[in-house]
C-alpha cells in the first residue's frame, strides 16, 4: 500500500515494513531545477570538477533528500567499463624457510590497502581484493577484463603472471615499498630507500656516532636495505661485517642482544624488528643503541623507542591509482612502461 510520494508500506508475514522509493535521474532534475546533464556530471567523480561547487552541493543535498542512487549497472554498461580496480596482495607464507611471524610488518599492508581504497573512490572505482602466494596463485577470474578495468600488485614484482596480463589486455601497475627500484621494465611505483639511509648516516656522523650495525632477515626483500646500508657505510669507512646480523626468529634475536649493546646505532629490517629489539633491551635492563627501523609502520608512529626510514605521507597508493587510471583511459600508453619512485626520508622520533 502506498503511503506517500517517498515511502511505501507493505506487510511480510504480518510484519509492517517501510521501503523508500528509488527516484530517477529525471525526477532528481525536476526536483533541483538542474539539467540531467549537469546532474550526471556532478555525480560522476571523474567529471564533477566540471560543475560549480555550489551546484554540486545542492545536488548532493537533493540526493540525500530523495534517497537517490546512481544506477551503476546501467552507467557501466553504457560506458563499457566495470569501474573496478583489482588489487593482488602478496601474502608471504610464514614458515621456517623464511622467518617467524613476529617479524612481519604489523600494519603496513593494511595501511597501503586502506589508502588505495580511499584514492580509488576519488577516481570513481570500486576495489576488489585477492590474496595470493606461491602456494595459492591468483585465479583466472582475477584477470577477466569483463570483471575489472585494471590491476595493482602490492609487494610483488615477479613475472609469474605476465602471460595472463598480456592475454587479458588489462593494464597493470606494481606497487611496493619493499621491492628493488631497479624494476623499470614494468609500470612500477615504489620507494627509493637510499636518500633516507643517507640522511640517517649523515645525522649519526653529525653526532659522532660511528659504530653502526644491522639486524635483518636473510633471503628476503629486507636484504636490499642491508646492501644499501653496507654500500653507504663503506663509502664513509664505517662498515664492519661483525656488526651485521641475520636472524630468523625471536630466539636468535635474544642470543645477540649482548653483541648489539656496544653499538652507537643499529639499523633494523623493519619497524617491527626495531620494536622487538627495544623491548628486549628493556627486558635485559640494558641501554639500547639508537634504533632505526624501516617503513614508518602506522603501529609505531606514536612511539619514541626508535626512528624510522620511510615517507611521512605515503603517497605511493595515490601514485599507483593515478598511474593505473591514466593507463585505463589511454590504452596507447600501455606499450610504454611508467616508473615512479618516492624518495624516503629519515624520520626522527628519538634524539641522537
Amino acid at each position: 500500500m502506498k503511503q506517500n510520494d517517498n515511502v511505501y508500506i507493505f506487510y511480510s508475514n504480518g510484519v509492517k515494513m517501510n521501503c523508500q522509493k528509488q527516484h530517477s535521474m529525471k525526477e532528481l532534475a525536476a526536483y533541483t531545477g538542474f539539467s540531467i546533464a549537469s546532474i550526471s556530471r556532478a555525480l560522476d567523480p571523474k567529471r564533477a570538477y566540471m560543475v560549480k561547487e555550489s551546484t554540486r552541493k545542492k545536488i548532493s543535498e537533493a540526493v540525500k533528500a530523495l534517497n537517490f542512487s546512481v544506477n551503476l549497472s546501467a552507467r557501466r554498461l553504457k560506458i563499457q567499463r566495470t569501474e573496478v580496480i583489482s588489487v593482488a596482495i602478496l601474502r608471504t607464507p610464514f614458515h621456517r624457510n623464511y622467518y617467524s611471524y613476529e617479524f612481519a610488518p604489523q600494519s603496513v599492508t593494511a595501511d597501503d590497502i586502506q589508502r588505495l581504497g580511499e584514492v580509488s573512490r576519488q577516481y570513481g572505482y570500486d576495489l576488489k581484493l585477492e590474496f595470493f602466494n606461491e602456494y595459492e596463485p591468483l585465479s583466472d577470474q582475477f584477470f577477466d577484463n569483463r570483471r575489472t578495468d585494471g590491476i595493482i600488485f602490492t609487494a610483488y614484482c615477479g613475472n609469474d603472471y605476465d602471460k595472463k596480463i598480456a592475454e587479458s589486455g588489462l593494464p597493470a601497475v606494481f606497487m611496493s615499498r619493499y621491492i628493488d627500484t631497479l624494476h623499470d621494465r614494468r609500470n612500477f611505483v615504489g620507494w627509493n630507500r637510499e636518500p633516507g639511509f643517507r640522511q640517517a648516516i649523515d645525522s649519526l656522523l653529525d653526532n659522532s656516532m660511528k659504530t653502526i650495525g644491522w639486524v635483518g632477515i636473510p633471503r628476503t626483500a629486507f636484504s636490499i636495505n642491508s646492501r644499501i646500508l653496507e654500500h653507504l657505510l663503506r663509502q664513509n669507512g664505517l662498515f664492519n661485517e661483525k656488526y651485521f646480523f641475520d636472524i630468523r626468529d625471536y630466539y636468535q634475536l635474544r642470543s645477540i642482544i649482548n653483541d648489539l649493546a656496544p653499538l652507537d646505532a643499529l639499523f633494523c629490517g623493519n619497524d617491527t624488528i626495531a620494536d622487538w629489539i627495544a623491548r628486549e633491551f628493556r627486558h635485559c635492563n640494558l641501554k639500547p643503541p639508537l634504533l632505526i627501523g624501516y617503513d614508518n609502520d602506522p603501529c609505531f608512529r606514536e612511539q619514541n623507542d626508535f626512528n624510522s626510514i620511510g615517507h611521512p605521507g605515503n603517497p605511493m597508493p595515490e601514485l599507483a591509482v593515478k598511474m593505473l587510471d591514466s593507463l585505463i583511459n589511454n590504452p596507447a600508453r600501455q606499450d610504454k612502461h611508467i616508473f615512479q619512485v618516492v624518495n624516503c626520508e629519515y624520520i626522527k622520533r628519538v634524539s641522537s
